[in-house]
């Protein structure tokens, strides 16, 4: 079994370890130019400040990272725990379809059987007014009669009415914590997702986090497209397919350290002594 760790914590490191090597490439460029005189001291000083600042950054990086991997259970065991959390039916969204469907169920069974003696209602109704049954007026052994023009019959102390509110009565007979926002069945399928939709492929340009130059890394392959994203950013890769992630905060800063970076470059070299 192959375990890749490539959390934020392990892309964060390889980033910086890479701006650590980057620097010290130059220390040595800076030293042969400052041993034949084309560097001023505060060129130097300034490099190597940033190198050693970029060391600190680089080992702090580096022991957040190994506490991740030292976290980690053993081969064995993790293998053993995503294969049965793969497996366990009881995370399935399948129960919980079925239990919407019984639910849609239940509520056809109720809507056909106020349809059903609605009808018997105005059977009635049809019954009655062919006997003659005028809408007030009328007592028959003692017993009032009167058919209104909605349909309703009233007889004695009995008063019976088409249906009305069923929508609500529904509603009703739910618990008042349910409320009436309504959502999709569909919409359980955003809590067990099989394959992203939004994919995001890129290809490795610059070696970093032990992937070299060529390597194809995707979210499909597992990477979250944010990690990509920011191996973008930094410099480390390019977009072969889908869209990049809008910037979050961390991503926003990666790429004004860049921008920067670019810049102090810019301005290193403009200090070169002829």
């Amino acid at each position: 079994m192959s375990i890749e760790l490539n959390t934020e914590a392990a892309q964060r490191a390889a980033e910086l370890k890479a701006r650590l090597q980057e620097l010290t490439d130059r220390k040595e460029e800076y030293e042969a130019l400052a041993l034949d005189g084309h560097m001023t001291p505060a060129a130097v000083t300034e490099l190597e400040g940033e190198r050693r600042f970029a060391q600190m950054r680089a080992e702090a990086a580096e022991r957040a990272a190994r506490q991740e991997r030292d976290a980690l259970g053993s081969n064995e065991k993790l293998t053993t725990a995503l294969n049965d959390f793969l497996a366990d039916n009881q995370i399935s969204v399948e129960a919980l379809h079925e239990g919407l469907a019984a639910i849609t169920a239940a509520v056809d069974h109720f809507m056909a059987r106020v349809s059903a003696r609605d009808e018997a209602v105005k059977t009635w109704t049809r019954t009655l007014r062919s006997l003659g049954v005028p809408d007030t007026g009328l007592t028959v052994d003692g017993l009032d009669v009167a058919i209104t023009r909605n349909g309703q019959v009233s007889i004695g102390d009995r008063t019976v009415n088409l249906t009305g509110g069923v929508d609500a009565l529904i509603l009703g007979a739910l618990p008042a914590r349910i409320g009436s926002t309504r959502v999709a069945a569909d919409s359980l399928d955003a809590f067990d997702r099989r394959q992203s939709s939004n994919h995001l492929e890129v290809k490795v340009t610059k070696a970093i986090g032990g992937k070299s130059a060529g390597d194809v890394l995707s979210t499909r392959k597992g990477y979250a497209a944010s990690q990509l994203a920011r191996m973008v950013h930094s410099g480390h890769a390019d977009v072969t397919s889908g869209e990049l992630p809008k910037p979050d905060l961390t991503e926003q800063q990666l790429i004004a350290s860049r921008d920067a970076e670019q810049g102090r470059q810019a301005e290193i070299a403009a200090t070169r002594i002829p």
